[in-house]
């Protein structure tokens, strides 16, 4: 059906350096219009000099073109990157020139510096230098935004336009008074991709996954490779047949292992893998650890024929695996111990909103895991779920559906590391090895388990905070809470956000 709706000439201008955002910039002012322009009764209009301007003579460039399409557009949209374009004769670029007629005509100007990586070896210094003076320029003048991809300036730019339309257009705030419906909190269930604001606590069972399946068939591998190597009992005449060895390198004393370390891991192979280990797996025959003579320069070595050699390498692989599949075990169960709420936001209204913060009360009596309560993983572990496998297990990923959780807060980059250049003689003691993998270990919780938590006088309370979410679009919070609990209990959330004239309250319930 038509409808009436008034028209917005935007102006798309930029250095020849960002041909990708000329590109996507009118792609996202015709996603813009085809899902908003009915119901806030304005279309927005790429002007592009490329498309909307003619051949003409009898001028400066830059001057014909301000005339065709600079002085009869009403918004601009300027995007840079590592340039700041040639001068004009009048300002330092023809974008620069096209934005300082917008401002002395106070019309709308929305910038946009992109964070882009780029090649140092491309860079024109000294187009980046002035570029850098224009930057700052116009932190004096206004506002503008950066970006650090194509997806997030697409959101920023869907975002602005939004609230230029509620500003301006027929369904703005102004005009239509805004209902607890905008915004709601809700689970959202992976077994049948369904939003629910109830549902009966998940579990997974890590410790039985494939992962661990496939390491545990590993470790057999290797434990029949170490029982496979059969060593002959040597006799005197071979004891002795290596005795200017002896001499020379100053032996200490046969490898053995401890019959502690054997009852330990006889005990775990077991438990793992179901095998038993007969005596001979810790027997590496006539297997010696050396030292060599100082006179010599000093050092350890391994004394001893090729296939004892073999068996103890293969034994220490075995033992390094061993405990790395203890590591992941253990911290497995305790993961699986708790049971999963996968949590999203949702705006199902027409308005968009930012600075969103999200309060879920909870019974005291349920405990809810934060970055300051986890445990660590053992030694053996800990790196693997610092790199990565902590995140794949509790960070919601983004599907067609729902967008993965993002707060420019959370992702600030780190400050730079400066390289202290360390003694020769410096040798990282195991403690200090283990409080810096603990270290790294609490950052990277920090980024997952990201919600702030405190005790009222009759609950507990998690703290959510969202940068923005557009109409039409939810949003998974950034990690799923891992609960314990002894019976089903409700979850009360509280919605605020710089949209909104008053709170949204809800309620929802998790089964046990």
């Amino acid at each position: 059906m038509a409808f009436n709706a008034k028209v917005y000439k935007v102006l798309i201008a930029s250095p020849s350096d960002v041909s990708e955002e000329r590109e996507l910039i009118p792609k996202i002012l015709h996603e813009w219009n085809t899902k908003n322009s009915e119901h806030y009764k304005i279309v927005f209009l790429p002007i592009k000099w490329e498309t909307h301007t003619i051949p003409t003579m009898g001028g400066r460039p830059q001057g014909l073109i301000n005339k065709q399409i600079v002085e009869t557009s009403d918004i601009l949209i300027g995007a840079f990157w590592t340039k700041l374009g040639t001068h004009t004769g009048v300002a330092e670029s023809g974008t620069v020139e096209e934005i300082t007629e917008f401002m002395e005509q106070n019309k709308k100007v929305m910038l946009y510096f992109s964070n882009k990586p780029v090649m140092p070896d491309s860079i024109d210094y000294e187009q980046y230098q002035r570029l850098k003076d224009f930057k700052t320029e116009c932190q004096s003048k206004g506002l503008y935004d950066t970006y650090d991809s194509s997806e997030l300036l697409k959101e920023k730019v869907t975002n602005h336009l939004t609230l230029f339309a509620n500003e301006h257009g027929e369904s703005s705030v102004s005009l239509t008074p805004i209902t607890n419906n905008q915004l709601s909190v809700a689970f959202y269930n992976p077994k049948n991709e369904t939003i629910t604001n109830s549902i009966t606590g998940l579990r997974r069972a890590y410790s039985s996954s494939t992962f661990i399946k496939e390491k545990i068939e590993s470790l057999k591998q290797l434990i029949h490779k170490v029982s496979s190597i059969n060593l002959p009992k040597k006799n005197d005449a071979d004891n002795n047949e290596n005795i200017d060895n002896i001499i020379k390198f100053n032996i200490n004393s046969p490898i053995i292992i401890s019959n502690n370390e054997q009852a330990e891991c006889y005990e775990i192979t077991k438990q793992i893998t179901g095998i038993e280990l007969k005596g001979d797996f810790f027997d590496f025959g006539d297997l010696k650890k050396s030292t060599l003579n100082l006179a010599i320069g000093g050092g350890t070595t391994i004394i001893g024929t090729d296939k004892e050699k073999e068996k103890y390498d293969l034994f220490r692989d075995y033992e390094v695996m061993l405990f790395e599949i203890k590591g992941f075990l253990d911290y497995f169960n305790y993961l699986d111990g708790f049971s999963i709420a996968p949590l999203i936001l949702s705006n199902i209204g027409h308005q968009y909103n930012e600075s969103i913060t999200v309060k879920l009360t909870f019974p005291k009596n349920v405990q809810i895991l934060t970055a300051e309560q986890i445990e660590k993983p053992n030694y053996y572990v800990i790196e693997y779920f610092t790199n990565n496998l902590l995140e794949s297990i509790l960070k919601p990923k983004e599907t067609s559906d729902l967008l993965e959780y993002y707060c420019a807060e959370q992702y600030k980059p780190a400050l730079p590391i400066t390289n202290i250049p360390l003694p020769f003689s410096y040798k990282e003691s195991f403690e200090d090895k283990l409080k810096t993998l603990h270290a790294e270990f609490e950052d990277e919780t920090e980024q997952i388990l990201y919600f702030s938590a405190y005790i009222s006088s009759d609950a507990q309370v998690l703290k959510f905070t969202f940068d923005e979410l557009n109409p039409s679009t939810s949003m998974w919070f950034p990690c799923y809470l891992l609960i314990k609990a002894n019976e089903t209990f409700d979850i009360n959330y509280e919605i605020t956000s710089k949209n909104l004239t008053q709170k949204i309250t809800g309620t929802l319930k998790y089964e046990i």
